[in-house]
């Protein structure tokens, strides 16, 4: 599984967030409500315009999650209603590359291959989809950047 390892600087989000879903959710609702809000929470956006698919408040059996499709941002005075901002901390991650077709499937290769056999453990802290400028969400073949955060074992 090709993957390289990163430094990520703390940065900043700003989104709409769904709380305590489990991995059977699906979260394209979420992204389209998001794309609506282009008169408030695009104009906020970080330039060139990167978008993030943020899982945290991660918790096992049954596994429950956070999920935050969000925008980066720099500082944020006034917060759109319903949005949220999440400060995303400065730490090491593995990036995988993978793309909307197969997104499941890496995810549970990260974690049931890749992670034991690795010379990493999950780091602490929110996990992410990285979603370029140039993402096109109608190409389930478009890639996208899957964030793990690990430390050395």
């Amino acid at each position: 599984m090709d993957y390289k390892i990163v430094k990520r600087e703390e940065f900043k989000v700003l989104g709409l967030k769904l709380t305590n879903n489990t991995v059977d959710m699906m979260f394209g609702e979420l992204w389209k409500t998001l794309a609506t809000r282009d008169k408030d929470i695009l104009p906020l956006a970080k330039q060139p315009i990167r978008s993030y698919g943020v899982s945290f408040n991660i918790k096992m059996d049954p596994i429950t999650f956070d999920y935050m499709a969000a925008l980066e941002v720099e500082d944020v005075d006034t917060i759109p209603e319903g949005a949220e901002v999440l400060t995303i901390p400065a730490q090491e991650y593995a990036v995988f590359e993978t793309n909307l077709t197969t997104l499941m499937e890496t995810i549970h290769s990260i974690y049931n291959e890749w992670l034991p056999r690795s010379d990493y453990k999950r780091g602490h802290g929110p996990e992410f989809e990285l979603y370029e400028a140039d993402f096109e969400p109608e190409g389930p073949n478009s890639t996208l950047y899957l964030y793990i955060p690990v430390v050395k074992k």
